[in-house]
């Protein structure tokens, strides 16, 4: 869908690795460059992305698989994107990625990237 968000790891300004599945589909993110955006969005930045990062850390660090579908429902993300940036930025263990594969539906596997669909 061209309206579908996609959780990614949240990324720093100006580094093209992180936050490249939305830069390059045009996609929306959970949560884009934190510094580029607040630069962009000023004193409303706080409000608009409160919750965000939290929401990024408890997703790629699951309690549950049930805990990992609210987040989504939550956020409206319809695609999860796990790759060797969400891995080092969240300290993903395999429980975790697991803990996503009974949650969705992989869509995409290649080497090191899966992508679920909600």
């Amino acid at each position: 869908a061209a309206a579908a968000v996609i959780a990614e790891a949240a990324g720093k300004s100006y580094q093209p690795e992180i936050n490249r599945v939305s830069t390059f589909t045009g996609r929306s993110a959970v949560l884009g460059w934190q510094g580029h955006e607040s630069q962009w969005r000023g004193a409303r930045y706080g409000r608009m992305s409160a919750g965000r990062p939290e929401a990024l850390r408890a997703l790629y660090r699951p309690d549950s698989a049930e805990q990992a579908r609210v987040l989504c429902a939550r956020w409206g993300i319809d695609y999860v994107y796990v790759g060797p940036a969400e891995r080092e930025a969240y300290g993903m263990t395999s429980a975790d990625e697991a803990l996503l594969g009974k949650a969705f539906q992989p869509v995409f596997t290649s080497r090191a990237v899966t992508i679920y669909e909600r």
